[in-house]
């Protein structure tokens, strides 16, 4: 099990590190964001990850020859871009800012009065909100087509060095603090797998001369679609 003691101290490590930065910088420190593409809600990481795995794979059939010492490797293709993601949200510095309006999750917590006199959470604020974002991403949407009725995809920002069109395969969250009063989810950890979803074929020139920061995503992104030779 997680040690919360240590759980609450890398957190308040992390937002030290982001007011310093902040105070020295005059802004706010570039973060990695999802934005869902089909209805364009964005939800910035309150803490950039101290780390990341990407995974990509190419994948090879193998013939044995007859008298060769070696086999044979005949190209087939490319597994999808694969990336695993953990992001800790604190509802305390949600509250304090550490998110622009813009993202989802940046706005507190708060109570409504249900009709039926019972107390319930609001929609779209703070930590609750950020867990919202992320079931969206996984459920399919309602459509009078099935092929439409697909989760949403999203595009994925890591500033300066990936910027592509994704699916979340697995997402889960681990409650590590809650509030004493209210019993509220305080601080939650998400974990989710993303993989990249590619329309058009991707040569070695264009890695090379991209990476993974894909230009035709942000095409995408836009609703357009851009032809490439």
């Amino acid at each position: 099990m997680p040690d919360p003691v240590a759980n609450t101290q890398a957190i308040n490590d992390r937002a030290a590190r982001i007011v310093t930065l902040t105070t020295a910088l005059g802004t706010r420190p570039e973060h990695g964001f999802l934005r869902n593409l089909k209805n364009g809600r964005k939800q910035e990481f309150l803490f950039n990850p101290r780390e990341f795995t990407e995974v990509y794979e190419a994948l090879y059939a193998r013939k044995a020859a007859p008298g060769l010492s070696h086999e044979r490797l005949q190209f087939l293709g490319n597994r999808n871009g694969r990336t695993k993601i953990e992001l800790i949200f604190d509802e305390y510095f949600l509250k304090k800012g550490f998110l622009p309006p813009s993202s989802i999750g940046g706005r507190s917590r708060r109570l409504v009065q249900d009709t039926g006199g019972t107390k319930r959470v609001s929609a779209n604020t703070g930590v609750d909100a950020v867990k919202r974002f992320f079931l969206e991403s996984i459920y399919p949407r309602r459509s009078t087509k099935l092929l439409s009725a697909a989760p949403p995809p999203l595009l994925f920002v890591w500033p300066g060095e990936i910027s592509m069109k994704v699916r979340i395969t697995r997402v889960s969250f681990r409650h590590v603090e809650f509030q004493v009063k209210t019993a509220f989810t305080r601080v939650m950890v998400v974990e989710a797998n993303l993989e990249e979803e590619v329309e058009e074929r991707i040569y070695s020139e264009a890695v090379f001369t991209y990476g993974t920061q894909r230009p035709w995503a942000a095409t995408s992104a836009s609703g357009t679609r851009r032809r490439r030779s």
